[in-house]
This record gives structure tokens, C-alpha cells and sequence, in this order.
């Protein structure tokens, strides 16, 4: 068992490792004149007067050359610095040498939600993933879990002691209740969106709330727009300035895009539910299979809460679920910013002993520009039937199957597959902190189930190679599956529901962290 300080040890030390690789801004000039005004001037006789004129003269152009040689540095520096901060489409914005603000004692507005302080469930059923580590010590989660409109939950949070003890940041006029999202870029940057209402009336418009920090929570702005209906589901920043948010609305999904930090939005794509194979060109499929022969179909549809995922201002992914007669993957790429779509050229599937089956795509997750990876489950049907009010009534269980990751080293153009150990588990997808290392937690099915398809935590894995090759820890501790996210080779969360664990040795060994909401 690792004691608290020796962790609190680790993190400190981890994040001065952090710091130290933050550049700091040369003081150039002031050098330049230090050295200059420096200079040791050699004892020589007392020259002529001609010759002190001289000498004279040239120190006078030797310093007005150096006075000119600086302005002309600082001009140039500052032209630099104007044209840095010039993005094209698809660059990111740099990241500044500026130190991450830090929240005070106490904050300059009150939360949205009313978090009492105490114990606290980190979770929910709206954001996915519910929690993002930044650094060793600070990271953003949301919390508590529920959909009730008469309990708090949802709130959004900060941590800056690695996720013991968390900050309520709601933003001010949130509204608790109704649909929402998160996301978190890093440590200054996140956005919130809400529906301030159900829409009940064909002529009523939702209105959407976009709140947004720049600078970790200190502060919030927000900015609405309106649309004949829908709800935000998901939520998608590569950078302070250009994000897409994902909405459900009726007989479909829409997806708005902007590229001024959330202030204006503009829609991007709508797709409705049709009949299977009725989708047009360039349009994400929202197929539904009826009758008796929906076993025979191909039915394709998005999932809205955890779909989309783009690498740059233009080229993004969407994922979600096909069931049908043969393995089928639902996986879309736009290159026009999420206008149209076409299929994702992908490796065969894995195959599976019986059809019809479920295919289950996640969302791509980069860790560069040009390395990614998504999880593909292939889940088979069992179906039961009994009597039932003088007829007979049947249910399908889904079964788990096979798991694969699917790897891309050159932004997306092509995929490798690759065998995952297991059978899925629900929620649970591999976490990567590059190209090549990478953990998961495998799942085998139950052996005495009380329903089927019923799995449990096997093992936790480990690759060093991209996925290829996943070897188990050995001896892991206090760890039995969950969602990981790891942000170095040995520093690690998950959410084990309603536990947070850390590790700091790679995954070898977990403790629970108890975090507590603090004000």
C-alpha cells in the first residue's frame, strides 16, 4: 500500500515536470543592452584631439546603430507575435508560455447549482467521459450523476490536488434541470451547453445556451442561439476557436458548428431517421429496421452523446451502431467541417459465429495530429420467448463478443486493426497517452450470470506497441474495471463507479481518492 505522502510526492514531483517544459520568454534586449553597456573600454594615452573626435563620432554611430539594431528586434518580435495569433482553418491555437490561472478563495460569481459540501459522486449521464485530467494536479469532472429535476447533479468541477478535494464552477444561470453538455480542452478552457427548455409546441424554438472560461472557471461568458428544436448532446473543441456541437432533434440529429469560441454557431448537417438504405448522399445514416424482416436489414444510426470527435477545423469522425444480417462498422468522414459525410474505409471486421448481430463504433481520440485510435465491439442476439396473455412474448438479449482497435499513424487516412483481449464492456474503451502505450481493462462474460451477456472485470493490459500486442499487469490492486484516463506513463485515473482511483506506478496499483466537493 502506497501512503498519501509518497503519492503527494509523486504529483508534485510530476507536475514541477510539467512546468519546467513550459518555455519561458527570453528577455533578449535587456541582454543585448547589459552586454553592450558591459564592455571594458582598455586603458590607452590620451589621444590627439582629432582622434577624440574621432572616437568620438564612432562611438556615437555605435550606439545609435545598436538603438536601431534593438527597435528593428522588437518591431520584428512584434510582428511575429501578431501573426502567431492569425489561425488558418485547420491550425491550433499555440500553447501559451503564460502560467494557467489558478482559482482564488472565493469566486466572483455564485455556481448554478447548489453543491453541498461532502462526499462526491463524480459522474453523469448527459457528458461522456464525465471527468479529463490536465496535469498531475488539476483536472475538470462533472457531478453528481442523476436525472431527476429535483436532485442537483451535473454540476461542473475542478480539482487542483489530482481529484481529492473539487471546486464548484457551475456557471452562473445554468439551468439544472434540462438537457446538457460539457467538454474541457485543458487546464483554462471548457464550454457548457443547455436547453432552457423541452419544446412542447410546434411554434415554440429552443433556445441554447453556450457558456464558455478562458481562464479555468474565474469567470464565464455565455452566448445563445435558436433553433425550431433540440437538445446538445455532445460537444467537440480542438482548439479555443473552432468546435462542433452534436443535438438531438425530433426525428433526428443536427450538428452546429463555430469558429469564434462558441459565440456564433452555424448548422452544419441535419440528419433524420429514414428507412435502411434510404439515407442521401452525404448524409449520416439514422436508419430504423420494422417488421418481420428487420433481422434481414441494415439498420445504421448515430449515437448522440459520445459521436463526433475532429482532428482539425475541416476533418472529423462520427461513430455509432448497425445491426443487421453481417458485421457492419458505422464510421463517417467529413473534410468540408462537417457538411457531408461518406463512409470510413476501414479493415474487414472480425467475425462472428452468428448474425444478426450489433457492430458498436466509438469516436476516434487523438494524441497528436497524426495518431488516433476507436474501439470497435461486435455484440451477437439471443432471443427468448414465452407465453404471454395468450400469445407469446420474446425479448433479445445482446451477447458480447469480439472487441478490436483500430489504429491510424498518418491523421486518419488509413486504419490498422487490432485484436482487443475480452469481450466489450459497456463504457469501457482503451486510453492511450501516444502512438504506442496505451491501457485496458478486459472483460470476460460471467459464468453463472443472472441475466445473459452478463460480463465482469478480468484483467487490466497494457501496449507498448500501438495496440498490436497487449500484455496483463501483473498484480494489480485495487483496481476492477472502469474508465480510465492516463496522462503519463504512470499517472492514472478511473472512474469506478461511484469510486475515483489514482495510480502513479503504470496501473500496478490503485487508490481510492474519496474526493469531496470543497465549495
Amino acid at each position: 500500500m502506497i501512503r498519501k505522502e509518497e503519492i503527494e510526492a509523486r504529483l508534485r514531483s510530476q507536475a514541477q515536470d510539467f512546468d519546467s517544459q513550459v518555455p519561458r520568454p527570453p528577455d533578449f534586449e535587456r541582454r543585448i543592452m547589459a552586454r553592450a553597456s558591459a564592455q571594458s573600454v582598455a586603458a590607452v594615452r590620451r589621444p590627439a584631439i582629432i582622434r577624440d573626435l574621432a572616437l568620438a563620432g564612432l562611438v556615437v554611430i555605435l550606439i545609435g546603430s545598436l538603438g536601431f539594431g534593438v527597435l528593428q528586434l522588437r518591431s520584428l518580435r512584434q510582428a511575429t507575435a501578431v501573426k502567431r495569433l492569425t489561425l488558418s482553418p485547420s491550425a491550433s491555437v499555440a500553447p501559451s508560455p503564460t502560467p494557467a490561472p489558478t482559482l482564488g478563495p472565493t469566486l466572483s460569481y455564485t455556481p448554478g447549482l447548489h453543491v453541498p459540501a461532502g462526499p462526491l459522486e463524480i459522474g453523469s449521464v448527459f457528458t461522456d467521459p464525465a471527468f479529463k485530467m490536465v496535469t498531475p494536479l488539476r483536472g475538470w469532472a462533472v457531478g453528481p450523476p442523476g436525472k431527476d429535476r429535483n436532485q442537483v447533479h451535473d454540476a461542473l468541477l475542478v480539482t487542483a490536488d489530482a481529484g481529492a478535494h473539487w471546486r464548484n464552477v457551475t456557471p452562473p444561470g445554468f439551468s439544472g434541470w434540462t438537457d446538457r453538455t460539457m467538454t474541457f480542452l485543458d487546464v483554462t478552457h471548457a464550454w457548457v451547453a443547455v436547453t432552457d427548455h423541452v419544446v412542447t409546441h410546434p411554434a415554440a424554438l429552443a433556445t441554447i445556451t453556450v457558456f464558455r472560461t478562458s481562464d479555468g472557471a474565474n469567470s464565464w461568458q455565455s452566448a445563445t442561439f435558436q433553433m425550431a428544436d433540440g437538445s446538445p448532446s455532445q460537444l467537440d473543441f480542438i482548439d479555443p476557436l473552432h468546435g462542433w456541437m452534436l443535438l438531438q432533434i425530433d426525428n433526428g440529429i443536427a450538428i452546429y458548428r463555430t469558429s469564434d469560441g462558441g459565440i456564433h454557431w452555424e448548422k452544419a448537417s441535419v440528419s433524420h431517421y429514414t428507412l435502411p438504405n434510404a439515407t442521401a448522399p452525404g448524409v449520416l445514416p439514422m436508419g430504423g429496421a420494422f417488421g418481420p424482416n428487420a433481422a434481414n436489414q441494415l439498420a445504421c444510426e448515430l449515437f448522440p452523446f459520445n459521436a463526433i470527435a475532429f482532428s482539425d477545423a475541416s476533418t472529423g469522425w462520427a461513430a455509432g451502431r448497425c445491426r443487421g444480417p453481417a458485421p457492419s462498422a458505422y464510421l463517417y468522414v467529413t473534410h468540408d467541417a462537417g457538411s457531408t459525410w461518406q463512409p470510413q474505409s476501414l479493415p474487414s471486421l472480425p467475425g462472428v459465429p452468428t448474425c444478426p448481430c450489433n457492430v458498436v463504433a466509438t469516436a476516434p481520440v487523438f494524441t497528436s495530429s497524426r495518431e488516433a485510435t476507436f474501439a470497435i465491439s461486435i455484440d451477437t442476439e439471443q432471443t427468448s420467448c414465452q407465453p404471454q396473455n395468450g400469445g407469446t412474448a420474446c425479448m433479445v438479449q445482446s451477447i458480447p463478443g469480439t472487441a478490436a482497435l483500430y489504429a491510424t499513424h498518418d491523421g486518419g487516412r488509413t486504419w490498422a486493426a487490432h485484436a482487443l483481449p475480452g469481450v466489450p464492456a459497456y463504457g469501457v474503451v482503451p486510453t492511450f497517452i501516444d502512438a504506442r502505450t496505451g491501457w485496458y481493462g478486459a472483460a470476460i462474460l460471467k459464468s453463472a450470470p443472472s441475466f445473459p451477456g452478463e460480463t465482469t472485470f478480468d484483467k487490466l493490459y497494457v501496449t507498448h506497441d500501438g495496440g498490436a500486442n497487449w500484455s496483463p499487469i501483473a498484480g494489480v490492486a485495487g483496481f476492477d474495471g472502469g474508465a480510465m484516463d492516463f496522462i503519463s506513463p504512470t499517472i492514472g485515473w478511473a472512474l469506478s463507479s461511484p469510486s475515483l482511483l489514482l495510480t502513479t506506478d503504470g496501473g500496478r496499483s490503485w487508490q481510492p481518492l474519496d474526493p469531496v466537493v470543497i465549495g
